[in-house]
């Protein structure tokens, strides 16, 4: 059976987050972008309230719905797509774009939960 990996922008912690986290907690890893993707985003840099994905990572540790929580780099995005696992993303111009552009050979589902305002 394939695994079930998490990839998502989590800037901030809200409840939107923790339902969307709550309804995967199968999953087996979260992963949260890191800086280096989300330089490929020059809009998401008007965020203020972002936090960055080091301290989003130890917060949600804290949570304690998942056991394995990385920040996605660029250069784990080709071991990830090759991984045999089905990629949830939230359904947001971020992810979608992501994922159009670096999982090509993944099974990718995505979610319609609200989580931030984006260009839709």
């Amino acid at each position: 059976m394939p695994k079930k990996v998490i990839i998502a922008y989590v800037p901030v912690l809200h409840e939107g987050y923790r339902r969307f986290f709550e309804k995967h907690k199968d999953a087996d890893a979260l992963y949260i972008l890191g800086t280096d993707i989300l330089s490929e985003f020059p809009h998401l840099a008007k965020d203020i309230r972002a936090l960055g994905a080091p301290f989003m990572k130890r917060a949600l540790e804290c949570v304690n719905i998942f056991s394995d929580i990385r920040v996605l780099e660029r250069d784990s995005l080709a071991e990830l797509d090759s991984a045999d696992a089905t990629l949830v993303m939230p359904d947001e111009d971020v992810m979608r774009e992501l994922a159009g552009k670096y999982f090509k050979k993944s099974e990718i589902q995505f979610d319609t939960v609200f989580l931030r305002w984006d260009k839709k």
